[in-house]
């Protein structure tokens, strides 16, 4: 579960203590970043040593245990609640580490043997330099030696030992210095840059996972992916609406003055208040049951659960926030309308994104994917599902999430029809239908 600091004071808390048992990170990095997924990525950028996905995971957990118990006092109340409920988060950030682990084990393999072959490379270079500069010392000595001992010797002589020397020079293995040599230092050079060069892989890997450090360049920005941080003030209405812990006949008092004149507010919080008005009594009528609460005792099907609870309250806020409206459980929407552009003869939109909701149990996760760039997901936000009374501080969360799903989805439309608003010259048009018959997953199905 991603949850979120619920006060602005204190995101740029950090921990500050003298002992070991809270991990160096939780000391150098602020509060609003202690996510699994930002210590994931600082641990795979900054750490030497692979270590295995258990080990990250339960220095995660016990130093935010550590924190939430605040011994020493020195931890604020809002901060020991955000331990608490990241501490509640599934595992299933697994898949991702592994995967990035075995892709930096195989570069850091790939390096290593490329390292000791140029090292290796580079011996048998200066073993043979060094074996060329004896013999070629030792003939110039013999050389000098005979001039002075035979300097009367007939030409014939001299012209065999030039001849001699200069097989000993073309001798395998050996290098020559004269005409059509490579020099030692160039030889050299080239060999510290091939073992040096760093591979294209490579570079991906680490651009991948400088996401969260705080780069000029940064992932999620450049995809357009909505900055959740605590700042709007929907986000300060909603938690100071479930900021309390009421009875029923308090909770319906509550929702009945949403129902007053808001001609003087803001039409956005006018939205929100009628979102909740129309959603949140299916929930406490359901708590109201008690023993018999059916969130609780999970006898539920999965279509009644999403008929109930999910599907309802994502109609209603794409209808309140972005005008659409939604169809559950509609299949292969992306090849049709894709198929339906090109036919049309409309440009292929280059802000196509297909948006999804993940439900397991009582957890939601909402992504989008970009279409026709390499089916990347991105995660909007998670949330949980308040099941009971004692959850409905989880309110806050559960509705900011589906609201910014809502507006993510809205702003993707308005543009996809403002793009179809602009009709394709022949030649683009051209184009794109033999781009749709090269797509796989338009071929016939039977």
């Amino acid at each position: 579960m991603t949850s979120v600091l619920k006060s602005l004071k204190f995101l740029e808390f950090k921990v500050i203590t003298s002992g070991k048992t809270s991990y160096f990170y939780f000391k150098e990095v602020s509060a609003q970043h202690w996510q699994l997924k930002h210590y994931l990525s600082f641990r795979l950028k900054n750490d030497e040593t692979i270590l295995p996905w258990s080990t990250i995971y339960n220095e995660w957990q016990q130093s935010l245990e550590f924190i939430s118990k605040n011994l020493n006092k020195t931890i604020p109340g809002c901060v020991s609640s955000f331990c608490v409920e990241l501490l509640k988060i599934c595992d299933t950030f697994e898949e991702f580490y592994q995967r990035s682990i075995d892709l930096q084990i195989a570069e850091r393999r790939r390096l290593l043997e490329t390292t000791i072959f140029s090292e290796q490379k580079f011996t048998e270079f200066l073993q043979a330099s060094g074996q060329k500069r004896i013999v070629e010392d030792i003939e110039d000595a013999a050389s000098s030696n005979e001039k002075r001992v035979c300097h009367n010797v007939v030409p014939e002589f001299s012209q065999n030992c030039d001849i001699e020397e200069n097989k000993n020079n073309e001798e395998p293995g050996l290098f020559n210095n004269q005409e059509g040599g490579v020099e030692y230092d160039t030889e050299v050079r080239n060999l510290l840059n091939e073992s040096e060069t760093c591979s294209q892989e490579l570079s991906t890997i680490l651009a991948a996972f400088r996401t969260y450090q705080h780069e000029s360049k940064n992932i999620l920005s450049e995809n357009g992916i909505m900055d959740l941080r605590i700042c709007s003030f929907a986000n300060d209405f909603l938690i100071d609406f479930f900021s309390e812990k009421l009875s029923e006949q308090q909770w319906e008092d509550k929702i009945e003055s949403l129902m007053e004149d808001n001609s003087g507010q803001n039409k956005f919080i006018i939205k929100l208040k009628r979102l909740i008005i129309e959603t949140l009594p299916i929930f406490f009528d359901s708590y109201k049951l008690m023993s018999d609460n059916p969130l609780k005792n999970k006898e539920m099907t999965e279509e009644e659960y999403m008929n109930t609870y999910i599907n309802p309250i994502l109609k209603n806020a794409l209808i309140r926030f972005s005008d659409i409206r939604y169809v559950p459980a509609a299949k292969d929407m992306i090849n049709f309308v894709v198929t339906q552009e090109v036919l049309h003869k409309w440009p292929l939109p280059a802000y196509f994104r297909t948006f999804m909701v993940q439900i397991f149990e009582f957890n939601l996760r909402f992504y989008f994917m970009e279409y026709l760039a390499q089916y990347c997901i991105f995660e909007i936000e998670t949330c949980e599902v308040p099941t009971d009374w004692k959850e409905t501080l989880q309110f806050s969360s559960f509705y900011r999430a589906i609201v910014t799903w809502a507006l993510l989805v809205g702003e993707a439309d308005k543009k996809f029809q403002e793009l179809r608003n602009k009709r394709s010259s022949r030649l683009s048009n051209s184009h794109n239908i033999q781009k749709l018959l090269r797509l796989s997953h338009n071929d016939d199905r039977g």
